[in-house]
C-alpha cells in the first residue's frame, strides 16, 4: 500500500458557492473556519465536495449555511503564495471525502 493522508476537522461555515468545473461537473466550494486554541484568529479551510455528494446542490445550500457547524474528512491539500501585502500565507483545501451532518449543529443567529 502506498502512502495516504486524511484530515478531520470541525467548524463553522463562512460561505458555500455551487460552481461548475471546467470539465462540466457540478461540485460545492465551502470555506470552514476551525479555532485555534488560544488564539482568536481561526484556520481556514476551503472545502471542494464533488461527485455524488452534490447531486442535489439546491438541497445542500439549504443545509449548509453561513454558521453551521460542520465536520469535514477529507485529503488535506496546502498551497503557498504571496497575499496582497506580498506575504508568505498557505491556502489549505480539503477535497471532501465524508461529510457527516451533525444533527445539533444549527446556524449561529
Amino acid at each position: 500500500m502506498g502512502s495516504y493522508c486524511k484530515i478531520t476537522i470541525v467548524g463553522n461555515i463562512g460561505d458555500v458557492q455551487a460552481a461548475i468545473s471546467k470539465a462540466n461537473n457540478p461540485y460545492l466550494r465551502m470555506s470552514v473556519a476551525v479555532d485555534k486554541p488560544g488564539s482568536e484568529t481561526p484556520t481556514w479551510f476551503q472545502c471542494i465536495i464533488t461527485g455524488r455528494k452534490v447531486e442535489n446542490t439546491e438541497k445542500l445550500l439549504g443545509v449548509f449555511k453561513k454558521g453551521r457547524l460542520v465536520l469535514i474528512e477529507g485529503v488535506p491539500q496546502s498551497e503557498a503564495y504571496l497575499n496582497k501585502e506580498g506575504k508568505p500565507a498557505v491556502k489549505n483545501t480539503i477535497l471532501v471525502d465524508n461529510l457527516p451532518l451533525l444533527m445539533d449543529a444549527k446556524p449561529k443567529d
